[in-house]
């Protein structure tokens, strides 16, 4: 029998601490949303600029602690978000910023695929009751 529990799985953001005081709010993406691959072997994601945006705004869905030029607590909003990526390469805080969010979304896409690849072989016995190695075939049931 396969158990799946569902209710740990989450799509609301959490507190997540970034620096100097700093607290961003990160959801994961949904792989749903996924246009990109994930090599489990490599624990790579491989996005395109356009991917990486997308990413980046939907798992960050606000901030504490960080303020604009003028001092004053800086607003969450897409044009913002837009403008850390966009110029990322121009300014060391955005790119940091980015890295971040996307390093944790990577993190979390990796733990999961590696529970699930360690419930997968922990799960998968032959009839013998030895461990199904993948690419290969489970050895047959002893004749009694």
């Amino acid at each position: 029998m396969l158990k799946i529990d569902a209710s740990i799985q989450s799509y609301e953001s959490m507190p997540v601490e970034y620096k100097d005081g700093a607290v961003l709010k990160l959801r994961p993406y949904p792989a749903s949303r996924a246009n990109f691959e994930f090599n489990i072997a490599d624990n790579m994601l491989r996005l395109s600029g356009v991917e990486q945006c997308k990413l980046f705004k939907h798992c960050l869905t606000g901030w504490d602690g960080i303020v604009g030029a003028d001092d004053k607590p800086l607003e969450c909003s897409d044009k913002i978000k837009q403008a850390i990526f966009d110029f990322r390469f121009k300014n060391d805080s955005f790119n940091d910023m980015v890295l971040f969010v996307l390093n944790w979304n990577q993190e979390g896409l990796a733990k999961e695929a590696a529970v699930k690849e360690n419930q997968l072989k922990n799960s998968s016995s032959s009839p013998d009751g030895s461990a199904i190695v993948p690419g290969e075939s489970a050895p047959a049931a002893p004749v009694k």
